[in-house]
């Protein structure tokens, strides 16, 4: 019988409450310690669990010997605003801690997601990046759909994320929150590597940086190493949340679409469609729990059966390379290739 394990959460806004919670719902652990800058969010929290709270990383493990107030901690979840998730981590990093969990991005730089994922190898912690999407049912059968050959052989993929502006401010700060491109599309782009492989070339339109007040719009096309090309469009412009995927292949063509009432639909090229209803691909889900929920679920999975988390610390990072060399062409205007981002 295991003991339970035992959980600190960095960063207390909406997600990381909700972090919280999840672990709170799962047998294999409990949250023992809270951090966030704010005390009104922290003092709640700590109320909430019954936990001491901390107001910063450097706070819950002081100077060495590197052992925390709120004692043994074996998973340090990094829900923090994107800035502050290199500090978060490199802190946990330090201090020993052997699981860690990090809300996508990674980092909000290249070079700081290279400096952890060098400390994770370093230390030999396993780092599980929250790129989401990859625990969506749709977005797993869309994959699936492809990976059986449904469609044939793979060649245009349009994805779509749009809704609004987010409410909390720093999101208004291209510096800190990196727009819609490292916010929003990074999902994408962790998708897209996860079914079609690596990608070479970027090219993107933003307006990001246009000063137009809490509104943010981008277009990036990838061409990825297998020739398949991928157009990745994100708005912080419309009044209500939904995705969609587009996947041509050369013997059919795969939708889905978040406000469509099927999951995935099918158009052979003999003109013969047919459609995977949504129950169909949500039914094996159980309780209809959340994929955010399930990610979770999947990592403490993985800490005690010692399996790899279906999302590395290098996919992470390979993901932040792209969403910089679309920062980069969107300010260029040029192609921007993912070897000029590993050369710098």
């Amino acid at each position: 019988m295991f003991e339970p394990l035992r959980v600190a959460v960095v960063g207390l806004g909406g997600l990381g409450r909700y972090h919280a919670e999840c672990y709170r719902a799962l047998a294999d652990s409990r949250i023992v310690a809270v951090v966030d800058s704010s005390s009104e969010a922290r003092d709640r929290a700590a109320a909430q669990f019954g936990v001491p709270a901390f107001a910063s990383a450097s706070a819950l493990w002081p100077a060495p010997p590197q052992v925390s107030p709120a004692g043994r901690i074996d998973v340090v979840d990094v829900c923090t605003p994107t800035p502050f998730h290199h500090e978060a981590i490199l802190a946990a990093l330090n201090a020993g801690v052997g699981w860690i969990v990090c809300e996508k991005p990674l980092a909000r730089t290249v070079a700081q997601a290279r400096e952890i994922a060098a400390a994770a190898r370093r230390t030999g912690a396993t780092l599980f990046v929250g790129q989401v999407v990859r625990f969506f049912p749709e977005f797993i059968a869309a994959r699936e759909a492809v990976e059986r050959g449904d469609i044939g052989r793979p060649a245009i993929v349009r994805t779509s994320r749009r809704t609004l502006f987010p409410l909390a401010g720093w999101y208004a700060n291209p510096e800190w929150s990196g727009g819609v491109i490292f916010d929003m599309l990074i999902h994408d782009f962790d998708w897209l590597c996860w079914c079609f492989g690596e990608v070479d070339h970027v090219y993107a339109r933003s307006l990001t940086r246009s000063g137009v007040p809490r509104l943010d719009y981008a277009l990036v096309t990838l061409r990825m190493a297998s020739g398949v090309i991928a157009h990745v469009e994100g708005s912080w412009a419309h009044q209500r949340f939904s995705t969609a995927v587009e996947v041509a292949g050369d013997s059919g063509l795969l939708t889905f679409d978040g406000l469509d009432a099927a999951a995935l639909r099918i158009q052979r090229r003999d003109d013969r469609p047919w459609v995977m209803p949504r129950e169909a691909v949500m039914g094996s889900i159980p309780g209809g729990e959340s994929p955010h929920f399930r990610e979770i679920q999947h990592f403490v999975e993985c800490i005690r059966q010692g399996l790899p988390p279906r999302v590395t610390v290098e996919d992470g990072l390979r993901a932040v390379e792209i969403a910089t060399a679309a920062e980069r062409s969107a300010a260029t205007g040029r192609v921007v290739t993912i070897a000029d981002v590993r050369e710098r």
